[in-house]
């Protein structure tokens, strides 16, 4: 699963391989107006979610040792200091 988030939308997509990402695994929501994400907005926000989905593209295809490992996220926090 990829996750992207811009300022105001958050686009979400599964792929199966490198290939990319297809209009049958992607979500676009708007967490400012719907934060439980029940609305898919791709339909109508076609513009932004073709300039996330090639966001995406980009990502998998530079990165797809990262995404596979699990370690595509943020890094863990540091433990307290002493």
């Amino acid at each position: 699963m990829v996750s992207l988030a811009s300022d105001r939308f958050v686009y979400r997509a599964i792929s199966s391989d490198r290939a990319g990402v297809g209009p049958e695994d992607e979500r676009l929501l708007e967490p400012a107006s719907d934060p439980r994400g029940a609305r898919d907005l791709s339909a109508s926000e076609g513009a932004s979610l073709a300039a996330l989905r090639e966001v995406a593209r980009v990502y998998l295809d530079r990165y797809p040792a990262v995404v596979a490992g699990g370690r595509s996220g943020l890094p863990s926090p540091l433990p307290p200091s002493r």
